[in-house]
């Protein structure tokens, strides 16, 4: 089963501007680039586990919910 990345864009984005966050501020909390996150959040690139791990860990939700599985 794929993970679809407009979406995963769409809601690693969302759950940033709600939380009063950015890039450069979720960039730090999590140790992920800046680069990186802007590469997610418009969907030009896949998340490896570790980084979805330490993206989730810094926005306060699941792996799941991050990847819009649940």
């Amino acid at each position: 089963m794929g993970y679809d990345m407009q979406a995963i864009a769409r809601r690693m984005k969302g759950l940033r501007t709600e939380r009063g966050l950015d890039q450069a501020t979720l960039s730090r909390i999590s140790g992920v680039s800046l680069n990186l996150i802007q590469q997610y959040e418009t969907g030009q690139s896949a998340m490896r586990l570790d980084t979805a791990a330490s993206l989730a860990e810094a926005l306060g939700c699941s792996i799941d919910a991050l990847l819009c599985r649940g």
